[in-house]
């Protein structure tokens, strides 16, 4: 995808990117959406993030690591893979949905096997949505240059 750079920005609510001036700290603005990460259960700065993001920016919440909980699940009795699958898909949108976020985009990914679970998904998603998105930023950047040139000539 020539068009798209990827920032890996430093996790929030580590010492020096605390929750609350973590967009101001990593220049939020600069940057058309966003992927959150989350490895393991929620915690409150991830949930935080996506509820400031999501009202500005489109963002994809991706739980990783699906390989560790599904080896975790195995050892208990009656391990059902769909059903383990499907109740941390429904932790995240819950949890997203309580924060705020009305119709959250949950990925499901593998940290050993791409092809596995949603990541093949997540690539179809953002192939379908970030031109629609690329060509509305533009419009956006264009409406916004127009007023400030316009702003310009009435001075």
């Amino acid at each position: 995808y020539p068009q798209v750079k990827v920032w890996d920005l430093p996790g929030i609510g580590t010492p020096n990117f605390k929750a609350d001036e973590y967009l101001q700290k990593v220049e939020f603005q600069r940057y058309d959406f966003f992927i959150i990460i989350a490895s393991e259960r929620f915690k409150v700065s991830s949930l935080k993030l996506a509820t400031e993001i999501q009202g500005m920016k489109r963002f994809y919440f991706v739980r990783s690591k699906i390989d560790s909980d599904l080896d975790a699940e195995k050892r208990k009795k009656g391990f059902d893979k769909d059903k383990t699958l499907s109740l941390i898909r429904q932790d995240c949108i819950k949890g997203l949905q309580e924060s705020g976020v009305p119709s959250p985009a949950v990925f499901l990914i593998s940290s050993f096997n791409l092809q596995l679970y949603d990541f093949p998904q997540l690539e179809e998603t953002m192939e379908r949505e970030l031109p629609k998105h690329n060509d509305e930023a533009i419009a956006d950047r264009c409406i916004k240059s127009q007023l400030l040139t316009s702003s310009c000539k009435l001075i």
